[in-house]
């Protein structure tokens, strides 16, 4: 989601495509008609959709999973005025760059440029394969005036390993997930391409729960500092959960967790423990304006649903706090492995 003017727009997985709405306020939300997509013959909001599984859209082929959509206000070409970036991956790739982190197929980055927002042109299906999976978020950081991407990436430390591995869960439920950090100038061209080897920034410690890994972090700048949103995910078979910490930097790179889990609003039953980010808050004078989602368990692990869980697909909501920012800088900080 972000601000054009005087609307809210917003781009979201829908099925196997990809659907856009708009508003006001950033609460009521219109599904413009559009004749991209039709179902039946009617038109619907969705701007294209997946042949399959493992066939993305022709004008997308490798389109796998939507990451986000962003405005690039320093992009001279009109026609890239949006940028879109997602998860793209050759499920029958048989070349020489066959990745460590799923045999047998290729994975990275797919970028994607819009004049509205609404029609889209591939520009580079893999511009990166440094990052290879899902939950990946950047920002424009306006001291090096470049775009710096935030992806996942697996590392376990040794410490980690030598504490936890003996636990009956460990080797079948804990892959060491982990978040790296890339540059860009332009969201098309970036530092680190080669495969899983963006730079690790953030991991699982030994302050840590046993079986907690590092499922995402979103980063914004706030005055001098950098805010961090770390999505961290408990990889335990009885309780599966996705929850969120704050985390703060003074270089984008060097990043100290504060606390422990940092709610947006107290839980409701619908979030049943799992909660994600999806956007940067909108800052307004002192408060911040969030939009999250989330999955339940049986969602996010294939646990089948039962009368105590709720189907496997949760709402989106947004929630809003006032600025956290005295309390993250005054708290007894909280050691990160970087």
């Amino acid at each position: 989601m972000l601000r054009d003017g005087d609307k809210y727009k917003a781009w979201y997985k829908s099925g196997p495509g990809v659907s856009y709405a708009e508003s006001d306020d950033g609460i009521h939300w219109v599904k413009p008609l559009l004749d991209l997509v039709t179902v039946n013959g009617a038109k619907t909001n969705i701007l294209f959709r997946s042949k399959d599984d493992t066939h993305g859209p022709d004008a997308q082929p490798y389109y796998h999973e939507l990451f986000g959509v962003y405005q690039d206000p320093r992009e001279t070409d009109a026609a890239r005025r949006y940028k879109m970036g997602y998860l793209s991956i050759d499920w029958e790739y048989k070349g020489p760059r066959e990745g460590r982190f799923r045999e047998g197929q290729r994975r990275g980055l797919g970028v994607a440029g819009s004049p509205d927002g609404i029609h889209w042109t591939l520009i580079d299906s893999f511009a990166t394969e440094a990052i290879v999976d899902g939950a990946t978020h950047w920002m424009f950081d306006p001291v090096r005036g470049k775009t710096v991407l935030f992806g996942r990436t697996l590392k376990t430390p040794p410490e980690i390993e030598a504490a936890w591995s003996k636990y009956n869960w460990y080797k079948d439920w804990y892959s060491g997930r982990a978040v790296g950090r890339i540059e860009s100038p332009d969201f098309a061209k970036w530092n680190v391409t080669a495969p899983m080897a963006a730079p690790v920034i953030m991991t699982a410690d030994l302050q840590d729960t046993p079986g907690t890994e590092i499922y995402s972090l979103m980063v914004f700048p706030y005055e001098s500092v950098y805010i961090g949103l770390v999505q961290v995910f408990m990889a335990l078979p009885e309780a599966p959960a996705l929850d969120v910490q704050l985390a703060v930097s003074h270089d984008g790179e060097h990043f100290t967790r504060v606390g422990t889990a940092w709610h947006l609003s107290p839980l409701v039953p619908w979030e049943a423990g799992i909660v994600s980010t999806r956007r940067w808050p909108i800052i307004r004078r002192s408060s911040w304006a969030m939009n999250s989602a989330s999955t339940t368990a049986a969602g996010l692990t294939g646990i089948p649903p039962t009368p105590a869980r709720i189907p496997a697909r949760g709402p989106a909501a947004s929630a809003s706090r006032p600025f956290p920012v005295i309390v993250l800088l005054r708290s007894m900080p909280r050691s990160m492995a970087a």
